[in-house]
C-alpha cells in the first residue's frame, strides 16, 4: 500500500528550515525528545485530582450508546481490564463541551505550548501561523495540535484548534474482526500535531 516517507529526528534538530520542506511536501515528521519540555505530567490520575466531580458525556464506539458519568468514574477505568466487557470501547465526548480549553485549563494551556515542535508555527499565538494572524471577529483557518496519553492500550488526547484544544479520549479497543475502532477513518481538513505524553507496557 503507497504511503509518505516518514523522517524521524529529535525537537533540537527540527529547526525551521528543515521543517518548511518536509511540510511542504506533506511527509510525516517524528519528533522525538519533548518531554522534557513538559513541566507537568499527564497521566489520568491528573484529571482525576483536578476534575473529579466534573460531568462529561462518555459514548460507546461500537453501539453509539453514550451516558453521562464524571470525569473521576471515567479516567480510573484506564489501564484496568478486570471486569470490562471486552468489545466494549468507551470514549469521552469533547470535554470541556464549550468552553474554551485555555480558559478551562489555563496550565495544560500554557505546558503544551511550550513543549510543541515548531512553535512558530504550531503554537496559537505563533508569529508563522496564519491563523494567529486573523482579526478576533473572522473565521481562522483551523491548526489541530494533539497530545496523546496512553496507559497500556487506553489511549488520552487533546486536540487544539484555535479555539481549543478539545480533549479526545479512548479505552482501548479489541482488534478483532468487527471493532469499529475509536475513530472512524476519516481525512483531516488541518494539518495535525500529535505528542504522546504517557504510556506504559501491557
Amino acid at each position: 500500500m503507497p504511503s509518505h516517507p516518514i523522517t524521524t529526528m529529535p525537537d533540537s534538530q527540527l529547526m525551521e528550515e528543515v521543517f518548511r520542506p518536509l511540510w511542504a511536501k506533506g511527509d510525516p515528521i517524528v519528533v522525538t525528545e519533548l518531554l522534557s519540555k513538559f513541566q507537568i505530567q499527564w497521566p489520568p490520575t491528573y484529571f482525576v485530582q483536578k476534575h473529579n466531580s466534573q460531568s462529561c458525556l462518555i459514548l460507546e464506539c461500537q453501539s453509539d450508546v453514550n451516558k453521562r458519568v464524571t470525569v473521576g468514574e471515567f479516567f480510573p477505568w484506564f489501564g484496568k481490564y478486570e471486569g470490562r466487557v471486552e468489545v466494549e470501547c468507551w470514549k469521552l465526548k469533547d470535554w470541556p463541551p464549550s468552553t474554551d480549553f485555555k480558559t478551562a485549563f489555563p496550565e495544560l494551556f500554557d505546558d503544551f505550548s511550550r513543549a510543541v515542535p515548531v512553535p512558530n508555527y504550531v503554537r496559537r499565538d505563533g508569529t508563522l501561523n496564519i491563523a494567529s494572524h486573523f482579526p478576533s471577529n473572522t473565521v481562522a483557518p483551523d491548526q489541530w495540535v494533539s497530545i496523546m496519553m496512553t496507559t497500556t492500550r487506553d489511549r488520552v488526547a487533546h486536540s487544539d484548534s484555535i479555539t481549543g484544544p478539545q480533549m479526545y479520549n479512548a479505552m482501548s479497543l479489541f482488534e478483532s474482526a468487527g471493532s469499529k475502532g475509536s475513530t472512524r477513518l476519516h481525512m483531516d481538513m488541518a494539518d495535525a500535531v500529535d505528542i504522546m505524553t504517557c504510556a506504559s507496557t501491557w
